[in-house]
């Protein structure tokens, strides 16, 4: 009997520990459950055109949730960069590298959005240094030869050729 006992107590204070720990798992699931759900809002606030709400949702779901960071952090410089808040545009840039989910998709988010606020130069230098990080990374590749080429920087882009038909991203006339 008094075996039974100890395995009450056992089972008991194991199941007391575990509380904690349960609803710290509940807690970040709904934490997390919440951020999603800001960033779907904002995505959509975001296509729709009501660029302020898209960065305040997009922002907040990224500092929320590590989950979502980046993508939630891109979406609000993407909001940001429309509103013309270059300062905003990057602060969020730097905080979706720091989440690290991936370096690839924030240097071309980057380089688009200076391209678009028609800084060109700086992109090229994202790409350029998108490319060194992320040789394999063909979007990268590809969009850093269009600039060069736009830009008729030939002397960098001869060197990419061998690379561009390599993954075989030349047009017929381009070869």
């Amino acid at each position: 009997l008094l075996w039974l006992f100890f395995i009450f107590v056992a089972n008991l204070s194991r199941w007391v520990i575990g509380i904690p720990f349960a609803w710290q798992e509940w807690r970040q699931r709904k934490r997390n459950e919440k951020a999603l759900a800001k960033v779907e809002a904002g995505v959509l606030a975001l296509v729709a055109g009501d660029f302020s709400q898209a960065e305040k949702l997009t922002y907040q779901a990224g500092s929320e949730s590590s989950r979502s960071g980046a993508l939630s952090y891109l979406a609000a410089a993407r909001a940001a960069a429309f509103q013309g808040n270059e300062l905003k545009r990057d602060e969020y840039l730097l905080k979706g590298k720091q989440e690290g989910d991936n370096p690839a998709a924030v240097a071309l988010t980057h380089a688009e959005l200076l391209e678009q606020a028609g800084d060109v130069e700086e992109a090229t230098s994202v790409l350029a240094l998108g490319f060194e990080e992320h040789p394999k990374n063909t979007n990268i590749l590809k969009r850093y030869y269009d600039l060069l080429a736009q830009q008729q920087r030939w002397a960098q882009v001869v060197p990419l050729l061998a690379v561009l038909k390599k993954h075989h991203l030349l047009t017929q006339t381009q070869r």
